[in-house]
């Protein structure tokens, strides 16, 4: 649903960008409510699980980025004194 509103936006050239989408108040029929709960809660599993790896790999790549800096100017200099 994201995508469809956001492709609109893109033809329309307004310059807004979709995050999310809240629909407040639904409420689907009684034969479709547990599908339709299924859904909701796989998209929030979906969203946790995306946050938590973001979480994680802000967490780990800047310090693995400065530790591989750090022992290349070792080396560096290492190597310059020798």
């Amino acid at each position: 649903m994201a995508r469809i509103l956001q492709t609109l936006c893109d033809e329309y050239e307004t310059g807004i960008k979709v995050d999310q989408i809240v629909l407040q108040d639904v409420t689907p029929p009684e034969s479709v409510k547990p599908a339709f709960n299924e859904v909701n809660e796989a998209q929030q599993e979906r969203e946790k699980l995306i946050n938590q790896a973001r979480s994680e790999y802000n967490k780990v790549i800047p310090k693995a980025k400065g530790d591989a800096a750090r022992v290349i100017e070792e080396a560096k200099d290492m190597h310059r004194a020798s």
